[in-house]
């Protein structure tokens, strides 16, 4: 892999935006106490052999893709969380996206997790422009003149994963790595496709991507993010907005009593969430279940409101343990809750 530093200097300074060494020194001051998941990492963490092998020379196949994702996950969610971040959750069929898309969905999983704004989605201009980095094996160039605020770009030439490239940028940029601006420790380069990933750009924020088969170095893939960019319109599909809305569903059960006198009503309550945005899953089927003899048992279903919310009145005659499952319209299980227990004393 070969790595560049992101914004142009020269375009940094006539536009006035900060540069990749001022936003890094604003934006990711090192961590005191807990981890902070901003902050440039204390070293390089290399992506597994497993990963390297099921992702690098993969195919394009959906099939290949997820066997790559498979390999990959495990990777990041150690890495994560040395970083105090949970799992990383892909949304639903993210080997089924185009790669651009995929590197549109991984970039704002790693932004949303660290609680920055999200990129809106994919603009036909920007990839335009990334598209053209990918063929020629470089950072894409920015727009001409400049459409936003602040700016970004990465390249990487590791394979034909857009995981493994974003695993590179983020957790093995620093000192020692592939990154070329970074060679010694101190260098403005350092970390610096991670920065642009995850720095905090000005609302609204776009982003172009693109892959290409066949250069110089194989696969190149690259991405290109404009905060602040009010001419850029989210004109590829999909948006971010529809990508969100694949996420896993969540549900947190609660129950208004843990101990009652027979017969006495309790409520069980249900929030659905989608992972990693959090959104609401509203209008979504719940069905209502109790542990017999060893067995789940339905009793009743019900269907959230608007901000994710289903509640169940139950008058329990006996002690049980109670959970909430999400329902598609066929009655597959989407999504099931963990149990709470009701006592009848």
């Amino acid at each position: 892999m070969r790595s560049v530093a992101l914004l142009a200097v020269g375009l940094a300074l006539a536009a006035g935006l900060a540069t990749p060494g001022a936003a890094a020194a604003a934006q990711h001051a090192k961590p005191t106490g807990k981890p902070n998941p901003v902050a440039d990492p204390a070293h390089n963490v290399s992506p597994s052999a497993a990963f390297v092998d099921a992702c690098s020379g993969m195919g394009t196949t959906v099939a290949a893709n997820r066997t790559c994702d498979k390999a990959a996950l495990p990777d990041f969610d150690k890495v994560r969380k040395s970083e105090g971040l949970g799992p990383m959750t892909l949304p639903g069929d993210f080997a089924g996206l185009s790669v651009a898309s995929q590197l549109l969905a991984i970039s704002n999983i790693e932004r949303v997790d660290r609680g920055r704004r999200a990129v809106l989605g994919r603009s036909k201009s920007l990839d335009t422009l990334a598209r053209q980095g990918a063929k020629q094996d470089r950072d894409p160039d920015f727009p001409n003149p400049f459409t936003g605020s602040s700016g970004g770009a990465n390249w990487a030439g590791a394979g034909n994963s857009a995981l493994l490239d974003d695993f590179y940028w983020m957790y093995d940029d620093g000192p020692g790595s592939f990154n070329e601006d970074c060679q010694h420790k101190g260098d403005p380069g350092c970390w610096g496709h991670r920065h642009d990933i995850i720095n905090a750009y000005g609302a609204p924020v776009v982003m172009g991507a693109a892959a290409a088969y066949g250069t110089t170095d194989g696969t190149s893939m690259t991405e290109e993010f404009i905060g602040g960019d009010t001419r850029d319109k989210v004109d590829v599909s999909p948006s971010w907005h529809a990508i969100a809305a694949t996420f896993p569903i969540r549900i947190a059960i609660s129950a208004s009593r843990a101990t009652v006198s027979s017969a006495v009503a309790v409520t069980v309550t249900g929030r659905l969430t989608r992972a990693v945005v959090h959104s609401v899953v509203a209008k979504a089927v719940v069905q209502l279940q109790h542990r017999v003899a060893g067995h789940w048992v339905a009793l009743t279903r019900g269907s959230t409101g608007a901000h994710g919310v289903v509640r169940f009145r139950l008058h329990p005659t006996r002690s049980s343990s109670y959970r909430l499952v999400a329902l598609s319209s066929s009655g597959a299980h989407l999504a099931v809750s963990a149990a709470v227990a009701i006592a009848v004393a």
